[in-house]
């Protein structure tokens, strides 16, 4: 059973991204070339500036699955999960996935920008009311192996990304740390931690190494700003508060650093925030949590509410503001079920 530490913090409701008919790749489509569109935007100087790596006829598509592969070492975890669903879609005959069709556009991807006389083509759609990823032959057949091998990743990531969280609306995250994935950058947890963009998500090594967390309110005013708390919480483990039900919590104020194992962090089950805010306070602060250096908790003080008017012990008026949310473990991947030849009328 694959031991997943993916822990995702779910923070609104929004549109499931099946709702909208489809997911999938795209491609930057020009008279002379096709390239992935997720290398597009990585490579491209306005963008993202990924230094990606130069297409070697002399690899084909499994080669390059093994040098993406490579590149998540530090992150055991999440290398086995997609070691598995990159597996599992390359040994899908192809008779039943790359297909003479013609896939329309889908909403679900941001486009910045094309280059003069290009234009981005839908060249995938897994489309989750069916549970089928198709391929549209002609525009496939005119990538390379690392292309190919590249929207791959891009559909195996994204549907990863879909189980951890069924909120997540766009694949916008996703198609960096593709590109990241055929590039000669590092990845870190900051690029990790954005594939799920708002909803937030905890991507930990399942190593015995130190993750560190840091709770911060920003702008900070000595004696102006709110005083705020996050807690998680955990099953009973060393070292940290227990609770009087068993389980054990973290407390942690401004500026406040800890340290745990990546081991023990990946147990917590809920995150619990509190911000208290004076009346003639200006509403622009924001709690945020990081981990090794990278946000993967942020919320704000803006707009109107709602916040939760108390009164203090000597009298005076305060609003409280804050939140509580699950943090949900991946459950063990679901093998793909195999896909029958579509039959012809």
């Amino acid at each position: 059973m694959l031991r997943a530490v993916f822990l995702s913090i779910i923070m609104c409701a929004t549109a499931h991204a099946g709702d909208k008919g489809g997911n999938g790749g795209g491609v930057h489509l020009c008279a002379e070339s096709v390239e992935l569109y997720d290398f597009y935007e990585g490579r491209h100087p306005l963008l993202h500036g990924y230094a990606l790596w130069t297409p070697d006829s002399s690899k084909n598509v499994d080669d390059y699955v093994r040098l993406a592969l490579e590149k998540l070492a530090a992150f055991p975890s999440l290398q086995q999960a997609l070691r598995a669903r990159v597996g599992e879609l390359r040994a899908l005959p192809q008779e039943s996935l790359i297909l003479p069709i013609s896939i329309p556009r889908l909403p679900d991807a941001d486009i910045p920008f094309v280059d003069e006389s290009c234009e981005f083509a839908q060249v995938a759609n897994w489309n989750e009311r069916f549970d089928r990823l198709v391929i549209q032959r002609n525009l496939y057949e005119r990538l390379d192996a690392m292309n190919r091998a590249g929207l791959f990743f891009h559909e195996a990531i994204y549907k990863l990304a879909r189980e951890i969280n069924p909120n997540i609306e766009d694949s916008d995250g996703v198609r960096p740390l593709v590109a990241l994935l055929f590039s000669n950058e590092t990845i870190n947890f900051s690029h990790l931690g954005r594939v799920l963009g708002p909803a937030g998500l905890f991507i930990l090594t399942d190593t015995n190494g130190e993750c560190v967390l840091r709770f911060e309110v920003t702008p900070f005013r000595q004696g102006e700003s709110p005083r705020a708390m996050l807690e998680l919480r955990f099953p009973r483990i060393r070292g940290v508060q227990s609770w009087i039900d068993g389980h054990s919590k973290l407390t942690l104020e401004h500026g406040q650093t800890r340290r745990l194992a990546c081991r023990e962090l990946a147990t917590a089950n809920r995150l619990t925030w509190e911000a208290e805010l004076w009346r003639d306070l200006p509403r622009d602060a924001e709690v945020s949590l990081t981990l090794n250096g990278a946000v993967i908790f942020r919320a704000g003080f803006g707009g109107e509410g709602p916040y939760q008017q108390r009164r203090d012990r000597r009298g005076f008026f305060y609003y409280s503001r804050g939140g509580s949310f699950p943090l949900q473990p991946l459950q063990p991947l679901q093998p793909l079920q195999p896909l029958q030849p579509l039959q012809r009328p």
